[in-house]
This record gives C-alpha cells, structure tokens and sequence, in this order.
C-alpha cells in the first residue's frame, strides 16, 4: 500500500493587478476501495476564503472567493494519500457485457441515460468510422480488449497539446488534428492514476475554473506543475 504525496501547483501571471471573481476548484481525490485520503492542504495567493461542498456526482469541490486583487494567483493543492491499486486488467466484466455489442439492465438504463447519449455532434459519423476499427467482423467482440485496443490506439495515434482555449475541444476537431489534451497516457488500470472527479462530460471536471477583471492584455499566462513523491521508496 504506497504513499504518496502529490503537489499540484497551478499559476496565473498579469502584467497589473487584476481582480478575480470566485474560483471553482477540483484538488481533492475521491476516497474509494483503493484510495484512503491521510492529509489535505490548500494554498492561495492573494489570500482567499474558501467554502467546501459536493457537486451533483459526488465530487468535493473547493469555492474560493477573492476579496484584493494581485498581478498573481497561485493555487497549490497538496495531498498525502494511500494508495491501493488494481493490477492491470483485474476487471471483472458482468456476463452479460463480456462481449460487444450488449444491452445494460433494465434496472441499470434510467441511470445511464444520459452517459449513454452522444454529446457532441458528428453528423458525418467520423467518431463511429473511428471505433468500428476495432470490432471484430466475423464474431462478437471481447469487450474489455475493445477498450484496452482504443486505448492504446489514442496513445499511438493523437498528440499531447497543452491549451489555454476556453471550453472543451469536441472530439471530432480531435480527430481532425491528431492532438488533444486528454486521454493520451494509455493507462488501463489503476496503477499510476488518482481519481480527482467523475463526471458524465469532461467540461464538468475543470481542475480551476473562475473569472478575473482587467485589460485583454493583462494575461500574461499561466503554468501548471504536478510532483510525485512516494514515500519509501
């Protein structure tokens, strides 16, 4: 059961002190079977005051109200943690999703409905072109190598391309552009990832969202620096 303590340090940088509006913040892991949280710390300059609550999936979100302006927000999260994960491909599938394609329960579709909707457009079915390349054609597909294949195709296929862009990039203009921000680690398992939120879209798990007041050309940019420190070892 390692521990592990990871810093996570994330800048913004303005030419003159701007002013900022309340800032939304996702730091702090989900306990779990395979995750016990031992300490939290929370740092940010120009001083804040911070109130804690849940959102509709259950992740912990930080709120931080801002009451003096600054030419420098900084946010550092430090979190010290056990860790407990599955080796790789320990996943039992239930029977009846073994294989693709499958049907959920009837009992289980009320819950899922919307996780299963498409949420972004792609009328000339270029995401769908895309994922029947790892169907296999003459017979039923093994679920989980289906997914550890698109897995491995994202690492292989799109590049890392870190962006300051407002909103999320739709997965057709991925596509398009071989790059993306995520997922491209080609992780299956839980061996080096730390569960922070779980969302039904990635615009609702934004690690810092908020607003500041000042001139367009105020901003300056800014820097996000994640360290690792196992303990031990």
């Amino acid at each position: 059961m390692p521990v592990v303590t990871i810093r996570h340090t994330t800048v913004y940088r303005y030419a003159a002190p701007v002013t900022f509006g309340d800032h939304r913040l996702m730091f702090r892991p989900r306990d779990s079977h395979d995750l016990r949280l031992l300490e939290t710390g929370l740092q940010i300059s120009p001083p804040a005051s911070v109130r804690w609550l849940h959102d509709v999936f259950g992740n912990s979100i930080a709120v931080a109200s801002f009451s003096e302006p600054a030419a420098e927000l900084r946010l550092v999260s430090t979190i010290r943690l056990e860790h407990f994960p599955a080796a790789t491909l320990e996943f039992p599938v239930e029977p009846y999703a073994k294989h693709h394609p499958f049907s959920y329960s009837t009992e289980e579709v009320p819950d899922l409905g919307r996780t299963i909707e498409r949420h972004y457009p792609d009328p000339d079915h270029r995401l769908d072109g895309w994922a029947r390349r790892f169907l296999i054609r003459s017979g039923e597909t093994d679920t989980q190598a289906l997914l550890v294949a698109m897995t491995a195709a994202t690492r292989e296929e799109f590049r890392y391309e870190a962006r300051e862009a407002e909103g999320t990039q739709t997965p057709v203009e991925t596509l398009d552009r071989a790059a993306g921000t995520c997922p491209t680690n080609a992780l299956v398992g839980g061996q080096k990832l730390v569960r922070v939120a779980v969302t039904r879209d990635p615009s609702q798990a934004i690690p810092v969202a908020g607003t500041w007041t000042g001139a367009p050309s105020d901003f300056l940019g800014m820097t996000v620096d994640v360290q690792t420190m196992p303990e031990g070892g």
